[in-house]
């Protein structure tokens, strides 16, 4: 009894169907894939969204749409996300609590998006703190940091993530590096064009700069991914679609970038013997 999202009961008791939730669910992820890329993606690179979006499918379209309270409450969340960079509190706090009755996963992920997705320009001390704490994150070990946080999961609420936290908690040299690399570039842009960018593109890039912090977390950043993935694909194409960074930049991000997910969804994801999905249709073909 104690783990039952009485938020996602009531949606079922009022729905006349289960086709209908599973209507809902898509209704809302497609509207979600399409409010937050026209509000933070420059229209002439919609392409790029797409085929980044193509490229993370597990976490953007799969992962929304088989984990049907997992997909309400991550596209509900990216609906919201103006909140975040309004810096709203109240209505962004009423928002998560609603939330938490569908699926407890945003206790753990929805705080940390508004503390972090701050929209003020980055600061020295900032850059710091960011450059200590991923460092600390990284070395310490997922392991002990599980030790370390042990009183806030050993409880009803998230006792089901404690699988995740303590399953394995190693990451591939490849993907660190990769996420060490895009993790310093959005930094780095952040702080050396802190006086022109909009309060939207500092939230946007903190935001980016944070999944690539979820990577170092071993078995929680396939959880975390659902919510922030497409915050990196935006700020991926924020950088690339500025014109005053220099251009072998931009295309060594890029290229950077489609290398990294074309592994994560080819060999990580596809090519492991739980892989179950017979082909995977788009508009861009089929796999």
């Amino acid at each position: 009894d104690s783990s039952m999202e009485l938020g996602y009961q009531f949606l079922c008791h009022i729905l006349p169907s289960f086709r209908s939730l599973l209507v809902l669910n898509s209704a809302l992820l497609c509207l979600a894939l399409g409010v937050f890329i026209y509000r933070y993606v420059p229209k002439q690179y919609l392409w790029l969204a797409v085929i980044l979006i193509f490229l993370n499918p597990e976490k953007n379209i799969y992962g929304n749409l088989v984990g049907i309270r997992n997909g309400l409450v991550v596209t509900l969340f990216l609906l919201s996300y103006i909140l975040v960079e309004k810096r709203k509190w109240f209505p962004f706090f009423i928002i998560t609590f609603l939330l938490s009755t569908i699926h407890r996963s945003v206790l753990l992920f929805l705080p940390i998006a508004y503390f972090l997705g701050m929209s003020k320009p980055m600061t020295r001390r900032e850059t710091i703190v960011w450059s200590i704490g991923s460092v600390i994150l990284l070395g310490v070990g997922m392991s002990t940091l599980v030790d370390t946080v042990s009183f806030l999961i050993d409880n009803e609420y998230f006792e089901r993530y404690e699988g995740y936290l303590e399953g394995n908690l190693t990451r591939g040299w490849l993907l660190t590096v990769t996420s060490i690399v895009l993790l310093v570039s959005f930094m780095v842009y952040l702080y050396k064009n802190r006086k022109r960018l909009t309060k939207g593109d500092n939230s946007i890039l903190r935001m980016g700069m944070w999944y690539s912090v979820t990577s170092f977390l071993g078995s929680l950043a396939m959880r975390a991914a659902y919510f922030y993935d497409l915050f990196f694909i935006a700020s991926v194409i924020k950088i690339v679609a500025d014109k005053k960074v220099d251009i072998s930049l931009r295309i060594a991000l890029l290229v950077l970038v489609i290398a990294m997910c074309s592994y994560s969804m080819f060999y990580v994801w596809m090519g492991k013997s739980w892989w179950n999905h017979g082909i995977y249709h788009s508009i861009l073909g089929s796999w």
